[in-house]
């Protein structure tokens, strides 16, 4: 019974080596061929011992001896094939290990690929926001800048007008008390001229002489405020009437009564 009878293998089975199949197959011939010197030496050893057994003996030890044989040669060929099972086994566990192994490699390096080029996306658009940012900014330190200048610039402004408004508010109280002084005076000349109607001609004289020094200061004098030199030509009229002072008090002129238009200063020396 040849050895491929009792054990068939399917050519499919990937991963043996023909050569060391052969080799088996020789090993396992050498095997039965021991086993069945040893089966014949002891029949003859039994035949030369017992010459008178019957036929029907001798036929049943030579059946036992192929038995014992074939269970020998199925023994060893089941075991062979565990054997060539166990070593495939184990060669495909270590195949499926280091192809795992080596995908499990290939997934971690496409992952950290993939997070590089993730970061480096989100970087460059990080990095864009950054300029931008900053850009604006610096625009709004510019702004700021400007506005401060600008605020300086008015809070001074602020303050020259606080000044002239001052000023105008101390001369138009001072010129309120001037008008009220002037208004009192006229009333005590108004009382004295009834008092003194009638003169002598030298006194007359020598009031003249006086007289003429005050008409001529009273001239050139503000109609308005009789303290300071006129200087301000009203328009249309182009009367000259007043200082530079009373001017912005008068809606009229006050030699014809016109209404002012407008007005223009003017020196007089």
């Amino acid at each position: 019974m040849a050895y491929n009878d009792l054990c068939p293998l399917p050519p499919q089975i990937y991963g043996f080596n023909h050569e060391y199949l052969n080799s088996t197959n020789n090993l396992q011939q050498n095997q039965r061929s021991f086993v069945q010197g040893i089966g014949y030496d002891n029949r003859a050893q039994y035949m030369g011992y017992i010459t008178n057994s019957s036929s029907s003996s001798n036929t049943t030890t030579f059946t036992n001896n192929n038995n014992d044989i074939s269970l020998m040669n199925s023994i060893v060929c089941y075991q062979s094939f565990s054997d060539l099972l166990d070593n495939h086994g184990h060669e495909l566990d270590h195949y499926l290990h280091f192809q795992g192994e080596k995908l499990k490699e290939a997934l971690q390096q496409q992952k950290k690929q993939q997070m590089a080029l993730i970061l480096n996306n989100y970087q460059s658009k990080v990095m864009a926001l950054l300029r931008q940012k900053e850009q604006d900014l610096q625009n709004l330190r510019a702004k700021t800048k400007m506005l401060e200048e600008y605020l300086r610039k008015k809070e001074e402004e602020a303050q020259v007008w606080q000044k002239i408004a001052r000023e105008k508010n101390e001369m138009v109280i001072e010129l309120n008390n001037m008008m009220k002084q002037n208004l009192r005076d006229n009333d005590n000349d108004n009382d004295n001229d009834d008092d003194t109607e009638s003169v002598c001609d030298c006194e007359t004289l020598k009031k003249n002489g006086r007289g003429n020094d005050s008409n001529e200061e009273m001239k050139y004098g503000c109609k308005w405020c009789k303290c300071k030199e006129m200087c301000v030509v009203f328009f249309p009229c182009k009367h000259v009437c007043c200082c530079k002072q009373c001017e912005p008090l008068l809606q009229f002129c006050l030699v014809c009564q016109s209404p002012k238009q407008t007005c223009m200063e003017i020196l007089l020396s």
